[in-house]
């Protein structure tokens, strides 16, 4: 496919948007991930940024705390390409609430009590 440009749209600074400039190191993402109490370090590898996920979230729910970050800031970076919605850090954060929220439905029971505080505790 080709584009007009390649750059990212969420921080204007004329980067291209590769994997790890749109989830990791963009100054819009890095400011959604502070939303949830995590902070990303500028030029880390992937495997690098999960530990430190890992580390600053709950051991238990960090692979979905990280791939919901993902995915909101996704969803907010398509909605400005297909949709014209400006985006912005609180609409990530909406984005991430209510599919954690959905999530919460499919914990198992024993898990449960912790989920709901780790969720308290993170939002």
């Amino acid at each position: 496919m080709h584009l007009e440009s390649y750059n990212c749209v969420l921080c204007q600074q004329s980067t291209e948007e590769t994997n790890a400039h749109l989830f990791l190191d963009c100054q819009f993402d890095k400011s959604c991930w502070n939303l949830i109490g995590i902070a990303i370090q500028t030029d880390s590898d992937i495997l690098e940024t999960l530990l430190q996920i890992r580390d600053q979230v709950h051991h238990s729910f960090f692979l979905m705390a990280a791939i919901l970050m993902c995915w909101s800031i996704w969803t907010v970076r398509n909605d400005y390409i297909f949709k014209g919605v400006q985006p912005n850090v609180q609409s990530a954060k909406d984005i991430f609430k209510k599919e954690l929220r959905t999530l919460s439905l499919r914990v198992k029971t024993r898990f449960s009590q912790t989920f709901d505080l780790w969720i308290q505790n993170l939002l």
